[in-house]
């Protein structure tokens, strides 16, 4: 072509692509770039026809086989030869040169070449055998196998059955590894654990014990984790992580699990739009504990966990709800938990002293009871135990529109902890409302009257404390017992009945210093006549003030 210069195709509309340049009206004079548009315009014509024949050409030649055994069976020698296979979702498979060596996934064909499967971003499983047709022998084996290949799969809508844990396992070779795990939807996307004995997803880093820090990073979602035994194993985790950061979990179901999450050294996790069921089992054989937070190997606490949108439904019986043991920074919001016997338990046995449970957020929860469907009694609320532990600490727990009905307590210690210091301290409790305990309802009491050197800051504010629905009245019993430094019980409402000259609703005990008591309605139906007070304070107790609390008494 001739060098023409920069000409002007159209003084309001100037072309700056070939698109423009080709529908572009220019003058009828300017006969050369005329003549340029038609031959532009031939030469792409041209391209696009050559393009389609190649894609005809390549499609052509590509192999379609309808199993994987019938591929292997083949002795192919034309180099990138292609071919798919239709009982692995049409996988795509292209002829190596001679000495390729073949990775996960690849078909060996007989006469030992190999034919790479062919992955781009997220990989099908099924494309490695994993098939709602299979055993779960066979799917437990294609999972190993995909997962060696790529830590991105999809696992498309159908039942699966498998029959061991589905390991994702660091290589130990970056800092971060990544890796995704997604279904098609938790009604979709079905995994049937055939073994009652195993966990499911189990996330964990090349060397458990491994100090360096490496970690798992990734997400698993859109799915369900379905246990098909009728009986309860004696452990089994639907969901369990070793060493993982940034880790988010969502859209998922779980039925009939003994243990839904258990975590060991883990940090920044997020749990969300989670539901629990016990599926096929009897309510009695319910799971032995919902989520378990815990360090790794006395090393990492977890730390940065956030759960919420969860809801435990039907009537399962857990026997603990969250059982804590290491955490650093627990928050949970908008959940519903149908029943546990304890709902949240912080256990501190052999516990290392670096090891503490602080920083947890309960907000927006409702801790249900439904006795009437269990047939179990259940138990506290907030458990809190030491046995063995050089140094245990609680250190900010604080619980706000939460709303638990039936149980013992809603607060509770059971510090038997003679190995060493216990301390509890910087509780909040405020917006409540708890229904229907029939033991102290919140017992900052302890058994080794070492009170003043454990509890410390303590503020109960705002909350309601009702008797109903229990069948008798909460009498020959204290509501609140209060013991430590530092405690705040104000504008409280407590509901209820006790017998004249028996117990009291609130109760200061020897151990107790610097209390403050103030605007609580008591309404309790009692005299306040001596003897019938509703507010006892012991005579050891030391710096305690109440104020404008109705009665007056």
């Amino acid at each position: 072509f001739r060098s023409l210069g920069i000409k002007t195709v159209n003084a309001n509309n100037p072309a700056t692509s070939i698109p423009e340049l080709l529908t572009a009206t220019v003058p009828v004079s300017s006969a050369d770039l005329i003549a340029f548009q038609t031959i532009l315009a031939d030469a792409v014509t041209a391209e696009n026809g050559a393009v389609t024949a190649r894609d005809v050409a390549v499609a052509a030649s590509i192999i379609q086989y309808q199993t994987f055994s019938e591929l292997l069976a083949i002795s192919e020698t034309v180099d990138y030869k292609q071919f798919t296979v239709a009982e692995r979702a049409n996988a795509a498979y292209t002829l190596q040169p001679s000495g390729y060596v073949a990775l996960a996934g690849d078909a060996t064909l007989a006469n030992s070449r190999v034919a790479a499967l062919q992955i781009d971003g997220e990989a099908n499983i099924r494309n490695f055998g994993f098939n709602p047709a299979n055993t779960s022998t066979q799917n437990i084996s294609a999972w190993n196998l995909a997962i060696t290949r790529t830590k991105f799969i999809l696992i498309p809508a159908g039942d699966y059955n498998f029959n061991d844990d589905l390991l994702i396992r660091g290589q130990n070779t970056n800092k971060f590894e990544y890796f995704s795990v997604r279904g098609e939807g938790r009604s979709s996307t079905r995994l049937l654990q055939q073994d009652n004995s195993k966990n499911t997803f189990v996330l964990e880093k090349s060397a458990l014990n491994d100090q360096s820090n490496q970690w798992l990073s990734g997400s698993i979602s859109s799915l369900s984790i379905i246990y098909s035994g009728a009986q309860k194993a004696d452990d089994c985790t639907a969901l369990k992580s070793t060493s993982c950061f940034n880790v988010l979990f969502s859209d998922i179901t779980i039925e009939g699990a003994t243990k839904m999450w258990s975590t060991f050294g883990c940090g920044h996790i997020v749990y969300d739009n989670i539901h629990i069921e016990n599926g096929q089992r009897p309510v009695s054989q319910g799971p032995l504990e919902l989520f378990k937070f815990s360090n790794n190997q006395n090393i990492y606490r977890s730390s940065g966990i956030y759960m919420s949108n969860i809801e435990q439904f039907g009537a399962p019986v857990a026997d603990v709800g969250f059982l804590l043991e290491a955490v650093d920074g627990l928050y949970v919001s908008n959940c519903h938990f149908n029943t546990c016997i304890k709902k949240v338990k912080i256990s501190m046995d052999n516990v290392e002293l670096r090891d503490v449970v602080k920083q947890i957020f309960f907000s927006n929860v409702y801790f249900d009871g439904n006795t009437d469907l269990q047939g179990t009694a259940l138990e506290e609320v907030i458990f809190i135990e030491a046995s063995n532990s050089p140094q245990a600490v609680v250190d900010g727990l604080y619980f706000s529109n939460v709303f638990a009905r039936e149980g013992t307590t809603f607060f509770a210690f059971s510090p038997t902890n003679t190995a060493g210091l216990l301390s509890v301290r910087n509780i909040k409790v405020g917006g409540c409302h708890i229904r229907g305990m029939s033991s102290f309802w919140f017992n900052l009491g302890m058994v080794d009257n070492r009170e003043l050197n454990v509890i410390r800051n303590v503020s109960i504010t705002g909350n309601i404390f009702d008797d109903a629905p229990l069948a008798t009245p909460t009498d020959n019993l204290n509501c609140i017992a209060i013991a430590g430094k530092n405690i705040t019980f104000t504008n409280n409402t407590i509901k209820g009945q006790w017998v004249d000259g028996v117990a009291a609703p609130i109760l200061v005990t020897d151990a107790a210093d610097q209390v403050l008591i103030l605007g609580n309605v008591l309404d309790t139906n009692r005299s306040g006549t001596a003897g019938n007070k509703s507010i006892v304070i012991s005579s050891s107790a030391t710096n305690v003030i109440q104020a404008n609390n109705l009665p007056v008494e």
